[in-house]
């Protein structure tokens, strides 16, 4: 056998390993995935009117304790671990959800926030004064999604985006018609 074929033989059943591993560890983060999503059900779902839960309080104070790298961890974490799995959709359906709008979820969404100055006074948040500041929240807000557009609406830009005028669809409208 060749040096090279062996080589490649290594390194084939390197990658082997390597896709197990990677097929097992994907196996295992949705396993922690499905409970991680489940514990935030129960947390979140215990936020009571001043918009606070026993995870907002321990973000708080992990947030005044932690230092450094840690510090840097735990806002890495937050923002791309915690957001991602509360923008889950079974927690969204799960929290947002009642029997009298059943379809809730899609209409709003919930999220977590540390209060910043621009939020207090606002007219998206009144309910939150200056003592909330730097505090995290649950917060839920209408969801942003683009009303539909009119046909319209649709063709003034389509009409904008290739520099076409009114004039120049009548007369495309018209010889298209005549074919």
């Amino acid at each position: 056998m060749k040096k090279e074929d062996k080589e490649n033989q290594n390194e084939i059943a390197e990658q082997k390993l390597m896709a197990q591993s990677t097929v097992n560890d994907l196996v295992d983060n949705q396993i922690k995935g499905d409970s991680i999503a489940e514990d935030l059900i129960v947390l979140l779902g215990a936020t009571d009117e001043n918009f606070d839960n026993p995870l907002t309080r321990e973000l708080e104070h992990q947030y005044d304790t932690l230092t450094g790298d840690k510090l840097k961890q735990l806002k890495a974490s937050v923002k791309h671990e915690l957001q991602t799995r509360i923008k889950m959709p079974i927690v969204q359906r799960e929290l947002l959800d009642t029997v009298a709008e059943p379809e809730r979820h899609k209409k709003f969404k919930l999220t977590v926030k540390k209060v910043k100055s621009g939020m207090i006074g606002s007219e998206e948040f009144p309910m939150f004064t200056s003592d909330d500041l730097g505090k995290f929240k649950v917060i839920i807000t209408p969801s942003k999604k683009t009303e539909d557009k009119t046909f319209e609406e649709e063709l003034l830009k389509l009409m904008d985006k290739h520099g076409q005028t009114v004039a120049d669809v009548r007369i495309f409208c018209d010889n298209f018609a005549g074919e």
